[in-house]
């Protein structure tokens, strides 16, 4: 493995460790004992942050999916997945690829608290409406995307925000995309 890949999938792996999801309302996220930062239903900065990362997913997928429609394993989706009674639960999903038909389909990263209907580690398919966040570990090893977990920074503990806010890129988009 590439010294790279072993960089990016360390930043990436110590990010899902210390912080996997944005929580709003009954949505929550988490990997093993990761904290689950709860926000509330209309907290206006986490809305705008994933309609930010609504508006450049396009950007975002031109860049990162394949003629073949398969993402690299630098890139993941954050997807809020059903979890009955109108519920769901806001789960990263990596690797992942866009179908011809335009679905999604990937691997849950983290393990869902609101429902046992999936696992971490299990393939489900979503639609793009489902998407509210998407990440990308660039050539530098930093995390660009991330627009929820941006929001988060201020509500985590000052040692976990440091971890995670130095794995950060300072813009949220990688310059050289088009």
């Amino acid at each position: 493995m590439q010294w790279r890949t072993k960089v990016r999938l360390s930043a990436t792996a110590c990010l899902l460790a210390a912080f996997i999801g944005a929580n709003i309302g009954n949505e929550a996220a988490a990997e093993g004992d990761a904290p689950v930062v709860q926000l509330s239903a209309n907290h206006l900065a986490m809305q705008d942050a994933e309609a930010t990362a609504r508006r450049h997913l396009d950007r975002f997928l031109s860049n990162v999916v394949s003629e073949t429609g398969a993402a690299p394993e630098e890139a993941a989706l954050k997807v809020a997945v059903p979890t009955g009674a109108h519920g769901a639960e806001v789960i990263w999903v990596t690797p992942f690829a866009v179908l011809e038909s335009g679905v999604f389909v990937g691997i849950l990263a983290n393990q869902p608290r609101a429902t046992t209907a999936v696992q971490a580690g299990d393939a489900i398919r979503f639609h793009r409406n489902q998407v509210r966040d998407w990440s990308y570990v660039g050539t530098d090893a930093k995390l660009y995307g991330s627009y929820t977990t941006r929001v988060l920074l201020p509500h985590l503990g000052q040692e976990q925000a440091a971890q995670i806010a130095h794995h950060l890129s300072d813009l949220p988009m990688p310059a050289e995309w088009k």
